[in-house]
């Protein structure tokens, strides 16, 4: 049986970790590789780098950082923004990339879906879907969730598929940073598609998670939630391995101590890392995605 999946989403602009409001609201909180590292002494099955204003700003800056992380860090890692070319893919990968997720390169020319897909495998593109209700549906956006599309997110989220693309990382804009709980109806309906399907955004509790896996999500992408309490991905487990929900929790890893995840990850590196753990110990319910 396939294991839902715990994913740590880095959202990073200027090499900053930052916190989103509804795609937005930057505000830098800390180093992303040292979050990063953390996340995945704690327990993450993945991490998601997603570089926000990579697409308005034409570059992709990622894959140094994505080489230093994959030195120490030995679980899937996929990126996002900025991706346009055979090229950026394939530098991605050589920096340890597992994955890329491909949005405004997409939408602006859905045929690099199909070459990306036959020149690296569909388990390698997955397309990032940001979408925002609209009209009784979902639009999709891009450039960084800020541009409208005009076209219907589930509908575009099809034909992705159907191009080649081997899996949706979606983010519902309505619930981004607000811990409002996972958009289920937006998951439903992207989760009759034929590929596995990462939901994002409103994330507040453990049981959101088992909500996200009943609703047909094949693994969440958590970010601010994590950004203050890292520690809190061994509860999450544990609460979805009671639930039932197949996860990779084995008896003593769920067992590991806040303190040496947090330790392992985050001991001797900056100040701004000397102040994720300070607030991680101080602000246990801290803001949410």
């Amino acid at each position: 049986m396939l294991k839902f999946r715990i994913i740590a989403r880095c959202d990073i602009r200027n090499d900053r970790l930052i916190r989103r409001v509804r795609c937005e609201g930057v505000r830098p909180v800390g180093d992303p590789q040292t979050h990063a590292t953390a996340c995945a002494d704690a327990g993450a099955d993945e991490l998601l780098f997603n570089d926000c204003v990579a697409s308005l700003y034409g570059r992709n800056g990622l894959s140094d950082m994505v080489d230093r992380v994959t030195t120490d860090v030995f679980i899937p890692v996929t990126v996002a923004g900025g991706i346009r070319t055979e090229d950026d893919v394939r530098m991605m990968l050589n920096s340890g990339a597992d994955k890329i997720a491909i949005n405004t390169a997409a939408i602006e020319n859905p045929s690099v879906i199909d070459r990306l897909a036959t020149k690296f495998g569909s388990s390698t593109i997955s397309l990032q879907l940001d979408a925002k209700r609209r009209n009784g549906g979902w639009e999709a956006f891009c450039g960084g969730a800020r541009t409208e599309t005009g076209r219907c997110a589930v509908e575009w989220a099809r034909e992705a598929v159907a191009r080649g693309a081997g899996e949706i990382v979606a983010t519902s804009i309505d619930h981004d940073g607000r811990a409002v709980g996972v958009d289920v109806p937006l998951l439903r309906a992207l989760a009759t598609l034929p590929v596995p399907v990462v939901i994002s955004g409103g994330f507040r509790a453990a049981d959101d998670a088992a909500h996200a896996y009943h609703a047909g999500a094949s693994g969440i992408a958590l970010s601010s939630a994590l950004h203050h309490n890292v520690s809190q991905l061994i509860s999450i487990k544990q609460h979805l391995a009671a639930s039932g929900v197949p996860v990779r929790c084995e008896s003593s890893f769920c067992a590991y101590s806040a303190t040496s995840a947090l330790s392992r990850g985050l001991a001797g590196k900056s100040a701004d890392s000397e102040t994720l753990i300070s607030s991680s110990r101080e602000s246990p319910t801290a803001p949410a995605t």
